[in-house]
């Protein structure tokens, strides 16, 4: 056991370390005064491994450490709060790196530990649920952009930008990534009236209108926005059409005498 104390295999490898040394004697002799000490001292080690881990936020390094320090200190009362510490942290974590599967795992492990107070539990089966809906949710956008891309705005059925949109809508309803894909989706909408429009296909038209409103996009507020706007008339709008301008106001000429010549118009010559 000293001789692995000095080479600082204090616990790994678990074959051939302090800590098994210390631990087998102990079994044996419960009150062995250097086995004791030994094993005091690798107490302290350990946890400061746990401090500089928990200082870093090395949360799984920080979880290995405090399994070891409670087998040499098996009555550490403050152990049960460290370790909450410690699995919300790796929980964190996990759904900021957008480890969805992992937090589930590691809440679910610490529910049936009970190392997580039922309220701590409780905020963290709703964050994950709240974070499982929003990378959803933005899966489901970025195949409704991939369709819209390929022309596919209403078919095939089941594989649409519209069916991804009603997916979407359901799944996370009145949220910013439902709400931009609802009008990047009605503007599409409006670019197939707009080309429908310009080739006289007047019921063409008025389908793909239908289809913007339906997802909350109107015609006339929109138009101009839609990729590939021109300035064509928007078939939509109700503004009368512009009336011809009035005939142009012409001076009063005066009318020239028959019986005078131009001359007359010109001042008298002097004798």
């Amino acid at each position: 056991a000293g001789i692995a104390f000095r080479e600082r295999r204090y616990v790994e490898p678990a074959s051939d370390s302090a800590f098994l040394y210390y631990q087998s004697v102990l079994a044996q002799a419960p009150d062995n005064g250097e086995s004791l000490e030994g094993m005091q001292r690798l107490a302290a080690i350990m946890d400061q491994r746990l401090q500089s881990a928990l200082a870093e936020r090395r949360f799984d390094d920080a979880a290995t450490a405090l399994a070891q320090l409670a087998l040499m200190r098996p009555d550490d009362l403050g152990s049960e709060a460290t370790a909450t510490r410690i699995v919300e942290g790796q929980i964190a974590a996990a759904l900021d790196a957008a480890r969805i599967d992992r937090a589930s795992q590691l809440l679910q492990q610490a529910t049936l530990a009970r190392t997580l107070p039922e309220d701590r539990a409780k905020h963290w089966r709703e964050e994950v649920v709240r974070r499982q809906g929003g990378t959803q949710a933005n899966q489901l956008a970025a195949l409704l952009s991939a369709r819209i891309s390929e022309g596919k705005l209403v078919e095939p059925a089941g594989d649409s930008a519209r069916d991804y949109l009603a997916k979407l809508t359901r799944l996370a309803p009145n949220t910013r990534t439902q709400a931009a894909a609802s009008r990047k989706l009605g503007l599409a909408f409006l670019q197939n009236a707009q080309l429908a429009s310009a080739q006289r296909q007047t019921a063409e038209a008025e389908r793909w209108l239908a289809e913007a409103r339906a997802v909350g996009v109107t015609p006339v507020a929109d138009l101009a926005a839609a990729p590939g706007a021109s300035a064509t008339t928007d078939t939509t709008s109700t503004a009368p059409a512009s009336r011809p301008p009035p005939p142009a106001r012409t001076s009063p000429t005066r009318r020239r005498s028959p019986r005078r010549s131009s001359s007359a118009w010109s001042m008298p010559a002097r004798s």
